[in-house]
């Protein structure tokens, strides 16, 4: 007779934020910590339960005249301090943009922190993995604690419309170690109450075989209270 296993994961994720401190007019600080309770019951062998403190985020803000800047530390799971982004931007009056410096994927529908999800879990995680590890899939651009990168952005912003072309270095992979990869990604807003986003990724690794490029589309739109997305990634 064949063993039947019955596995479900009842998970709560809370994700508290506030808005920026403004510390002066150049500098301001925000954050988040994120924490869940997930409770495992599998037919045959022991429930288990746990609390979990999933991540503490703390970001610097600062702004002087046409330059911006960004530095977010975080840490998972009291395992340390790590420097998740750093970056600055320097905007022109004609809505072009320069942004050089440590910083994630413009790619995806999903951003990069609790606070931006609508979900506890990411989208995108692989059918035999759980979710502490499902969002290290290939699919979750905007996971940026997997998928951070050095480099260089130029970009411009107009009424309705945003591209940019990022040139980058692989994931957590010094600059100079590498042939530069080149993400496109664009946003369009015309239409009201629409949002049209996505973009292309070239990677560009010296070893033919490991090179992998990507294609991500998605929308989203608001009808009252009632807020509907769909994307697709290949």
């Amino acid at each position: 007779m064949k063993n039947k296993i019955l596995a479900t994961l009842v998970a709560l994720g809370i994700a508290g934020n506030v808005s920026a401190i403004e510390i002066n007019e150049n500098l301001s600080i925000n954050g988040f910590i994120d924490g869940s309770y997930s409770h495992t019951e599998t037919d045959g062998a022991d429930n288990s339960q746990a609390l979990g403190f999933d991540e503490a985020e703390l970001n610097f803000i600062t702004n002087v005249g046409n330059v911006d800047g960004v530095i977010n530390i975080d840490s998972h799971n009291f395992d340390g301090l790590e420097l998740e982004q750093a970056h600055i931007t320097y905007s022109m009056e004609n809505g072009v943009s320069f942004t050089l410096g440590k910083y994630g994927s413009a790619l995806g529908f999903e951003r990069e922190d609790p606070t931006g999800l609508y979900t506890f879990s990411r989208a995108y995680g692989d059918v035999d993995n759980n979710i502490s590890n499902s969002n290290n899939n290939a699919f979750n651009f905007g996971h940026v604690d997997a998928n951070a990168v050095e480099g260089f952005t130029i970009a411009y912003a107009g009424d309705a419309f945003s591209i940019a072309a990022s040139f980058e270095n692989s994931a957590d992979a010094d600059i100079e170690d590498d042939e530069l990869n080149l993400e496109l990604s664009f946003a369009y807003t015309g239409i009201e109450n629409v949002t049209i986003g996505g973009g292309y990724f070239f990677d560009n690794q010296a070893n033919n075989a490991d090179e992998v490029d990507a294609l991500n589309l998605h929308v989203s739109t608001t009808m009252g209270k009632l807020f509907l997305a769909a994307e697709y990634s290949e």
